[in-house]
């Protein structure tokens, strides 16, 4: 059975499909400025009122490259994402398993059967 026949299908889209459509041309990396504002999230509130966090483009491939240094990744890693990304920001995997290659997993809602199944079909790490 398919994904995209699958009654268990998670997404609204697929990267794989994104890609059949128009690209935009390739940005010159090097005309962005590292300090301006890469990323905007919001916080729930937990330690106060709830707000808006801003990151720069240098922020964030910092972490990222800090993540990497301390942890074991590799291209063929999947990353299940079964936290808000705006939790801790996913605490920086987000953009370091992207950095290496690897392949990010997003589940809509946690339900422990559904994530079970994923693992196992996805092969992500327990």
């Amino acid at each position: 059975m398919s994904r995209l026949t699958s009654p268990f299908r998670q997404a609204d889209s697929y990267l794989e499909d994104l890609l059949t459509r128009d690209r935009i041309s390739r940005p010159d990396i090097f005309s962005f400025d590292e300090n301006e504002i890469a990323e905007l999230f919001y916080t729930s509130g937990s330690t106060g009122t709830p707000k808006g966090v801003t990151l720069s483009h240098r922020t964030l491939y910092v972490h990222a490259l800090g993540i990497l240094s301390t942890f074991s990744c590799k291209d063929t890693d999947v990353e299940l994402h079964t936290i808000p990304l705006f939790h801790a920001n996913g605490w920086g995997r987000p953009q370091s398993i992207t950095m290496k290659g690897g392949k990010h997993v997003m589940v809509r809602r946690f339900e422990p059967a559904s994530v079970l199944r994923i693992i196992q079909e996805e092969k992500a790490p327990r």
